[in-house]
C-alpha cells in the first residue's frame, strides 16, 4: 500500500510540474507579445511584409497576403513567420480520409423516373506542422433519370457552400466540369483562407458520383 501511495504521489507531482511548465510557456509567449513596443511592431510588420514578397516570388504558385496591421493577432518573430509563410506557400488539400461521409441519398419520394435535388458534403484536408484545416465542400445538385442510359445523371448544380474548421474561409465562387457522360462532376472552389495572420488563395477540386438511383456521394 505504501508503494502505491508513493507511486500516486509522485505521478502527481509529474503531473503538476507538466503543467506548470505548460502554463509559463503560454504566460512568456503572450508577455513577449504583449512587451513589444509600437515601434516594434511596426517594425515586425515591415518584415512581414517583406516575408510575403519573398515568399511569393520564390513560390511561382504562392498568392499570399499578410492581414493588415491592426488584424495582427500573433506578434511572432520574424523568423517564425517567414516558417509558417513558406508551409503556407506549400499548402495542398488533399482528401479527407478522416472526414469521409456516408453517401447521400435520393431525396425522399423521388423515384427512378424523375427528378430531384440532392446535396452532399465532401471534404478535403491540409495537415502539416501541426497546422490542420479541413475544408468542406457542399454541393446542391439536380439529377434527372435518363431512359438511353436507364439510370439518373447529374443535370445541374443548384449551389456550392464550402467552410473551414480553422481560420477564417470566404468563398469567392466556383466551377463544375461534368465527366463521365454526367455521373461524376468535378465542383473546383474558390476562396480565401485567413490563418496565423496570412491570407492565401485556394481553388480546390471535389469530385461528386451520381449513383444510378439518383444519390450522390
Amino acid at each position: 500500500m505504501k508503494k502505491v501511495s508513493r507511486l500516486r504521489k509522485i505521478v502527481s507531482s509529474v503531473f503538476s510540474a507538466v503543467m506548470i511548465f505548460g502554463i509559463f510557456q503560454m504566460s512568456s509567449a503572450s508577455a513577449a507579445s504583449a512587451d513589444l513596443t509600437q515601434q516594434q511592431k511596426e517594425e515586425y510588420y515591415k518584415q512581414y511584409v517583406d516575408i510575403i514578397k519573398e515568399v511569393n516570388s520564390e513560390q511561382p504558385d504562392a498568392d499570399l497576403e499578410v492581414v493588415s496591421f491592426n488584424e495582427i493577432t500573433d506578434w511572432v518573430n520574424p523568423d517564425e513567420f517567414k516558417g509558417i509563410a513558406i508551409e503556407r506557400a506549400n499548402m495542398q488539400f488533399v482528401d479527407d480520409v478522416d472526414n469521409v461521409l456516408e453517401p447521400t441519398k435520393p431525396t425522399k419520394g423521388l423515384t427512378a423516373f424523375a427528378s430531384g435535388t440532392v446535396s452532399a458534403t465532401k471534404s478535403k484536408g491540409f495537415n502539416a506542422k501541426g497546422t490542420s484545416v479541413t475544408l468542406s465542400v457542399t454541393g446542391n445538385f439536380h439529377t434527372q433519370y435518363f431512359e438511353l442510359y436507364k439510370r439518373q445523371l447529374f443535370s445541374g448544380i443548384k449551389s456550392v457552400s464550402s467552410s473551414t474548421n480553422r481560420g477564417t474561409w470566404t468563398q469567392s465562387g466556383y466551377e463544375f466540369m461534368s465527366m463521365d457522360m454526367g455521373t461524376t462532376y468535378a465542383v473546383t472552389t474558390s476562396g480565401i483562407l485567413v490563418l496565423n495572420d496570412i491570407k492565401s488563395t485556394h481553388h480546390v477540386s471535389i469530385e461528386f458520383y451520381c449513383t444510378a438511383n439518383g444519390g450522390v456521394e
